[in-house]
């Protein structure tokens, strides 16, 4: 889904970018890469889609992010602020996943505010307008961000990441 990140996002370390995989997988094979991360620094994680469209329920989800984060940030003496985005709702699977969308991402923002340094970003409100989804921010498989909607997301992330630099 974010493929294209370094070329919107200026003065990034690195990007690691793995689309169609699920949280599970992220902390078995992945995580290992933050270790290398030294000083004080912020892992943005946009995961959790595809683990809803696989019917995982909104706990196990959770409960997973929880791992990666406490994965992510294991060992580390300065702080390393993990920010997770929302999951966001797609119109191929909306009928069937809407509710767990919902609860997940409400899950997900009580998860940040117990977590240390750990920031939830809510970005499915860019693409939800009058409680529909915007489908003109998505491919025609209705599962990937178009150009549009990539654009869209990040802008919200270098937003972000603009007052998180300023203010930390």
């Amino acid at each position: 889904m974010c493929r294209g990140v370094e070329e919107h996002i200026p003065n990034m370390t690195a990007a690691y970018v793995h689309p169609d995989t699920f949280l599970r997988r992220r902390l078995e094979q992945h995580a290992w890469r933050f270790d290398r991360v030294a000083g004080e620094a912020l892992v943005v994680v946009h995961i959790g889609t595809n683990d809803v469209a696989s019917g995982l329920s909104p706990a196990a989800i959770v409960g997973q992010m929880e791992a990666l984060i406490d994965r992510i940030q294991h060992g580390h003496a300065e702080p390393l602020y993990v920010a997770v985005c929302s999951i966001l709702p797609r119109p191929v699977d909306n009928d069937s996943t809407m509710g767990t969308v919902r609860e997940t991402n409400r899950r997900f923002r009580h998860l940040c505010q117990r977590k240390r340094d750990t920031l939830y970003l809510p970005t499915e409100k860019h693409f939800v307008g009058h409680r529909n989804i915007l489908k003109s921010y998505f491919s025609r498989d209705g599962l990937h961000l178009n150009v549009k909607g990539k654009i869209i997301f990040f802008t919200y992330l270098k937003t972000f990441l603009w007052h998180f630099c300023k203010h930390s």
